[in-house]
């Protein structure tokens, strides 16, 4: 009685295996037979695509379609149509580096379309005149460039020269002497060799026989362009040893 039924139960499970088996087989030969129709299905409307001169579409199914019966057949011209419209609508909207590079896909699935070859030529004579008025642009702009940096600094150095500067005030005399109030100090004269009147400064230090500081004193005054100024400066402080007068100018 156990052997019968461990028998069934055998049996049974053979005939589970079995049918799993068949299950899965009917889907693989469903799965083949429907990507068969599928891909018999784009190679038509490959074909329809080709034969309406539709080579956008038929470009996009061949690229989906790969290698399906004697589809690399069309791959030229598919291929040389699709960049040829592209490329001419590139030259329609004045795009002529992205036409010209599309052109030349276009070439190299048909390599003897001579009106093609004329095109590429001309479109490439475009560029390079393009590029040369670009160049001729740029020099004029460069040189202008440069004019207007030549200008500035001229601008600039003559500003700095209008500028008072210290260095253009000379003294051309200092002696001790008395001023026109009869105080003893130092007298003398500076002339302003600027171009602009020039508030100047003058600190004078009184020195002894060996240079040592024995005193100072100072004054200040208006110079006029190119002028002079006669300046007192009187000695309030007790200067005995002072032999020699030395005299630092300033601009304020």
């Amino acid at each position: 009685m156990s052997k019968d039924r461990h028998g069934e139960d055998l049996n049974s499970e053979n005939i589970g295996f079995l049918s799993i088996g068949l299950v899965i087989l009917c889907i693989i030969i469903f799965t083949i037979v429907s990507s068969y129709y599928s891909k018999n299905k784009e190679y038509d409307e490959m074909v329809n695509y080709v034969n309406s001169k539709q080579w956008i579409e038929a470009k996009a199914t061949l690229d989906t379609l790969g290698n399906w019966k004697d589809s690399e057949k069309y791959i030229s011209d598919i291929y040389y149509n699709y960049y040829l419209i592209n490329a001419n609508e590139e030259y329609k909207n004045q795009n002529l580096e992205s036409s010209l590079d599309l052109y030349k896909k276009a070439k190299e699935y048909n390599s003897n379309d001579k009106n093609l070859d004329e095109k590429i030529k001309n479109i490439q004579n475009k560029i390079d005149q393009i590029n040369k008025e670009k160049e001729r642009l740029a020099e004029i702009e460069r040189k202008k460039a440069e004019q207007e940096r030549l200008k500035a600094e001229q601008e600039r150095i003559r500003l700095e020269k209008l500028k008072p500067s210290v260095n253009k005030l000379q003294v051309i005399y200092k002696k001790f002497g008395y001023t026109k109030y009869g105080e003893f100090g130092v007298v003398g004269q500076i002339k302003n060799n600027n171009p602009k009147e020039v508030f100047a400064r003058a600190d004078i230090d009184l020195l002894d026989y060996e240079g040592d500081v024995v005193g100072d004193t100072y004054t200040y005054d208006k110079i006029p362009a190119y002028g002079t100024w006669n300046f007192e400066a009187p000695i309030f402080s007790d200067t005995v040893g002072a032999e020699q007068i030395r005299i630092k100018l300033s601009i304020e």
